[in-house]
């Protein structure tokens, strides 16, 4: 299902993919056909899925606007570290 139909169109807040296997998050990224997300984006939807609980230590995020995979090990050492 793509986040433009959802929303309609609305602003998201963080443009991208998720994948899902019974029930674990797998996959995060911010690959967009309709967005041109920055990467503020991207840590903006991980700091959420932190306040909520979801457990990301086993997560590939992969940012497709640099074309490259982070593990979140990765992305702490960018800042990320919550």
């Amino acid at each position: 299902y793509q986040h433009s139909s959802l929303l309609e169109g609305l602003p998201v807040a963080s443009p991208g993919e998720m994948k899902v296997v019974n029930g674990e998050l797998k996959t995060l990224t911010d690959k967009s056909g309709h967005y041109r997300p920055l990467p503020i984006f991207l840590k903006q939807a991980l700091a959420e899925m932190v306040s909520k609980k979801v457990d990301l230590k086993n997560v590939e995020i992969e940012r497709w606007s640099v074309n490259d995979a982070m593990t979140i090990k990765e992305l702490r050492k960018l800042g990320f570290d919550k």
